[in-house]
């Protein structure tokens, strides 16, 4: 950080406070911390002293530590909380971490706590870039950011691919400019642009608001496009072009990659990080525990840590796709639907009878692989579904993929589209397909998916329109 970390410390004994202090200085934090040790002095702190991370005794005298984290939530929401004692009943650590608390630290592991406290403010940071970045993305204006050196287009949020625009819709914005905005002046006026180009017009009244920002660390700008008119009618052939659906499919595939860390953050500090922290309870007792009781401790540990392999060995099947250079199509989504029926009462049914593989590439098989998870876990978390029928066919040059439930379904004129289906629609327009949703309350729900068939890196001549399947 670029200002010295605020600590709040409360802390029965002045002697471990000093001893704490120590092992900060030594472990290179630049700090400003209070130490407090009663209750009411915890209490006025909080709001006042509003410190960056909260460090607690767990034996305070006339207070318990559950309700010093259970007023941090509630006064300083988001702020980490960690435990800094001796040695405790195993129930009482576990249940800390369970209530919210970011770690635990022996006393007798001082070494420790620098490390733990670099951790959870790395955490925090990574939180607010979540929050940013869906601020951004969520904004009614217009935002675009392009590199300063490079002029070069790194983002834009859902507003400005909703309304088309793009860099090269700006002719007016030259490299100087960008890079050096006029201080106190930084608004510009649109202009149209001229040429044969099929590229969105930019109305004379759009105002052009640029301010210099860091993005990953580098200089960029950042452009807000206010007050827009549109002049002329929208083309959907241009709506349509290659390169919007590019620039769909990666900023839909960086939302779904924030989707996905943030739930692997949440599996990871919700079961895995609790399990290893109770191993690392067990073997702490097991080191000052009477003999009688360490083959105890060493069980319960050693099936802790059997339990974290195999969460581990679960969460990375979800995320890495099978290689399906070895594999077939149908083999690889014939074991992802087992694997889902081991493990939950949806009974799928796969149909693969008309489907020849050879009219694929690498990218479209992963592509339907991708689709076809996606979709069985949005069946999962949200159809209420009992069964679902995967049908796969080739076809007059085009591969079909159908996914159907008879799940509780929903009214596609007003549920809005989440990120996991529109990272389908996307992926689907990336292999210049075409897909679509057929649902209605209480009559499930049917995903068709039409993609261009390929063989030898050669488009399949389509004896029949791709229109013709969605009658």
């Amino acid at each position: 950080m670029n200002v010295p970390l605020k600590i709040l410390h409360l802390e029965a004994s002045a002697r471990d406070a000093g001893s704490i202090g120590q092992a900060l200085t030594a472990g290179g934090l630049v700090y400003k911390r209070m130490v407090v040790h009663d209750s009411n002095a915890y209490t006025n702190a909080l709001p006042q002293f509003r410190p960056h991370i909260l460090l607690c005794d767990g034996h305070i005298p006339g207070w318990e530590a559950h309700e010093a984290l259970a007023l941090a939530q509630q006064t300083l929401p988001g702020v980490p909380f960690l435990l800094v004692t001796h040695p405790v009943s195993e129930m009482f650590a576990v249940s800390m971490l369970k209530s919210g608390a970011a770690d635990y630290i022996l006393k007798e592991n001082l070494q420790q706590l620098p490390d733990a406290i670099r951790q959870c403010m790395k955490a925090v940071e990574h939180n607010l870039q979540d929050k940013y970045r869906q601020l951004f993305q969520q904004h009614p204006i217009p935002m675009l950011v392009l590199d300063q050196l490079t002029n070069n287009l790194l983002d834009a949020n859902d507003a400005a691919i909703a309304q088309g625009y793009t860099k090269n819709n700006f002719t007016v914005l030259q490299t100087g400019e960008l890079t050096a905005p006029v201080p106190g002046n930084n608004h510009t006026k649109g202009k149209r642009r001229k040429g044969p180009e099929k590229q969105r017009d930019i109305a004379a009244d759009t105002c052009l608001t640029v301010h210099p920002i860091l993005f990953d660390n580098k200089p960029a700008n950042l452009v807000l496009v206010e007050n827009t008119t549109i002049s002329g009618k929208r083309d959907i052939d241009w709506v349509s072009s290659q390169l919007l659906s590019e620039k769909l499919v990666a900023v839909t595939s960086v939302q779904a990659q924030e989707q996905e860390r943030e739930e692997i953050g949440k599996e990871l500090h919700d079961n895995i990080n609790q399990v290893l922290n109770a191993t690392r309870l067990y073997l702490e007792f097991a080191m000052v525990a009477e003999p009688g009781l360490v083959p105890e401790l060493l069980e319960k540990s050693y099936k802790n840590v059997v339990q974290v392999i195999d969460e581990i060995r679960l969460l990375s099947h979800k995320l890495v796709a099978p290689s399906l250079e070895n594999t077939s199509l149908v083999q690889a989504i014939s074991q992802l639907a087992a694997n889902m029926c081991a493990v939950t009462p949806l009974k799928l049914t796969i149909n693969t009878e008309e489907f020849d593989e050879s009219c694929t590439d690498g990218n479209i098989r992963l592509t339907l692989y991708r689709i076809v998870q996606e979709q069985l876990n949005n069946i999962l978390k949200h159809a209420q579904s009992s069964c679902a029928t995967i049908v796969l066919r080739t076809l007059a040059g085009y591969i079909t993929l159908t996914i159907q439930d008879n799940g509780r379904g929903f009214d596609t004129g007003t549920t809005p589209r989440g990120i996991g289906l529109r990272n389908i629609m996307h992926r689907t327009a990336a292999c210049n397909g075409t897909a679509r949703i057929l649902s209605a309350p209480g009559q499930g729900c049917t995903l068709e998916v039409i993609i261009p068939a390929r063989k030898n890196g050669r488009k399949v001549y389509a004896a029949e329109r791709r229109s013709d399947f969605f009658k």
